[in-house]
C-alpha cells in the first residue's frame, strides 16, 4: 500500500497542482508543511515514502534572512542519508543542489525564464527526457549540478534544467507542476520578470500557454511515477 509523502510547500494554501493531484490518486497518504509560515518539519523521515520541496520566492541559501531554510537544509540532509525518493522543483531543486554541494544563484546579467521554454536531454539523458520539451519556467535563479550528479537537461538561457543524484533524488529547474491557471496567476503576481533578460512577453506566454499543457503533464506523470510508484 502507497506510504506517506511529506510536500514543503513555499507558498500560502491552497495546494492544487499535478504532483498532490497524481499522489491522491496513486492512494499516498498526503503530508503538506509550510517552514516559511511556521509549520514543523518532522523530527526524522522514518514512517515516509518520499518527499517534494516545491518552488517559491526564497533563495537557497539565505537562511540568515529565512531561518526556517535550516530547517529544510537538515530535513534534505536526513533524506538523502536515509535514501528517500526526493524531488526538488525550481527553488526545492535548488536547495537539494546546495546541500550537495552545488553553488546556486542568477546568472549575472540577471536573465530569467519566465514563461513557456524548451529543454533538451543531455546525451545519454534520454531515458529521463525522450526529446525536446517545452516546459513552463519562472525563475531567475539557477542550479550547478552537484558533484556526482547527472546532468540531464538544458535550455538555451539556463543550461542546468534537470540532475539526478544517485537513483531516488530528482531535480527540476523548471515547473511541470504547474497547471495553466496557476501560470496564469503568477503573470499577475511577478510583474518585474517582464523587465528582467530572457522574459516572454505577455502575449508569447498567452499564445504558447495552452500548447504546452499536456506533453508536460504526460512526461510528468512518468517522472512521479518513476519516484514514487514502488515506494
Amino acid at each position: 500500500m502507497p506510504g506517506r509523502i511529506l510536500l514543503i510547500s513555499h507558498n500560502p494554501p491552497p495546494l492544487t497542482d499535478r504532483a498532490l493531484s497524481w499522489l491522491q490518486e496513486a492512494g499516498f497518504e498526503i503530508d503538506v508543511r509550510r517552514p516559511f509560515l511556521g509549520d514543523a518539519l518532522p523530527l526524522a523521515p522514518a514512517g515516509f515514502a518520499g518527499t517534494i520541496l516545491y518552488g517559491g520566492p526564497f533563495n537557497a541559501d539565505d537562511a540568515s534572512t529565512h531561518p526556517f531554510l535550516r530547517d529544510e537544509s537538515r530535513w534534505i540532509d536526513q533524506a538523502l542519508d536515509a535514501d528517500l525518493p526526493m524531488l526538488g522543483i525550481c527553488q526545492g531543486a535548488q536547495q537539494i543542489a546546495w546541500r550537495l554541494g552545488a553553488a546556486v544563484g542568477p546568472m549575472e546579467d540577471g536573465r530569467v525564464e519566465f514563461g513557456f521554454y524548451e529543454i533538451r536531454p543531455l546525451p545519454g539523458a534520454e531515458g529521463f527526457l525522450p526529446e525536446p520539451l517545452v516546459v513552463t519556467q519562472a525563475h531567475y535563479h539557477g542550479f550547478e549540478v552537484p558533484p556526482g550528479a547527472s546532468r540531464l537537461a538544458e535550455s538555451d538561457l539556463f543550461p542546468n534544467q534537470a540532475f539526478r543524484q544517485g537513483a531516488r533524488v530528482v531535480g527540476l529547474q523548471f515547473h511541470p507542476e504547474a497547471r495553466a491557471a496557476q501560470f496564469r496567476a503568477w503573470q499577475d503576481r511577478y510583474l518585474s520578470h517582464y523587465e528582467r533578460p530572457g522574459c516572454q512577453t505577455r502575449a508569447e506566454q498567452d499564445a504558447l500557454i495552452e500548447a504546452a499543457q499536456a506533453k508536460q503533464a504526460a512526461w510528468f506523470e512518468g517522472v512521479l511515477t518513476d519516484l514514487f510508484d514502488h515506494v
